[in-house]
């Protein structure tokens, strides 16, 4: 845990479900919390900590059981995580000065199965997923988001579908933009998913490594 004590560090929160699932039933999952080393460039598994549930308090408390590990020492750089408020909640309140960065990955998939519920057709939706489409919004100032992009992205996707022969479903895409605004400007703003203020070098613009071990662990069960 000592390397969670470097300014330099930083905290990726990811989760453990299967093995909880079928040995720890009476638990709702297992947090991860992995540190990275910026002098190492290395990704290390500091703590597991098993949950009754996925509420703030949950959170907020497992983060404490972390500090009181490193005596109330940790100064993490940024924080990545799941798009979850209660966690995004707890993150800011144990750390004020990190920047927590939610997942990429999360951030489409939860927009794709979104298209998938408005019934919007596959095809459509493939091209949304494309990169240099949907993805834009993650990687541009953050204040051009809403007032700028939003439109240009809406654009470029009716003018794709028309490229490739495919009607555009504007009454579902109306209602998933709604739904966009209400839950990507409004509940989680862009600055917990745009990276655009961060240097490339801040590390993996996604979960992946955490991901990538939470995977290997579940493999085992």
């Amino acid at each position: 845990m000592s390397g969670s004590k470097k300014r330099e560090s930083g905290f990726l929160v990811g989760h453990i479900l299967r093995y909880v699932q079928m040995y720890a039933p009476k638990f709702k999952q297992c947090i991860v919390f992995t540190t990275y080393d910026r002098s190492t460039k290395g990704f290390y598994p500091a703590a597991f900590v098993l949950c009754t549930s996925r509420r703030y308090e949950m959170y907020f408390h497992a983060i404490r059981l972390i500090l009181d590990a490193t005596d109330y020492a940790m100064d993490p750089e940024f924080t990545y995580c799941d798009l979850e408020a209660g966690l995004i909640r707890a993150i800011r309140e144990h750390f004020p000065d990190t920047s927590p960065i939610a997942c990429l990955f999360h951030f489409k998939q939860a927009c794709w199965r979104k298209m998938k519920k408005y019934r919007i057709l596959e095809k459509e939706c493939n091209i949304a997923m494309k990169q240099g489409v949907l993805d834009m919004l993650t990687v541009i100032p953050q204040e051009k988001v809403k007032k700028k992009v939003m439109a240009w992205v809406k654009s470029k996707i009716e003018d794709k579908c028309e490229l490739a022969g495919i009607k555009y479903s504007e009454i579902k895409w109306g209602h998933y933009w709604k739904y966009f605004n209400r839950t990507w400007i409004i509940i989680f703003p862009p600055n917990l998913w745009n990276v655009a203020p961060f240097t490339r070098d801040l590390l993996s613009r996604t979960n992946n490594p955490v991901e990538r071990f939470n995977h290997e662990m579940n493999g085992f069960y």
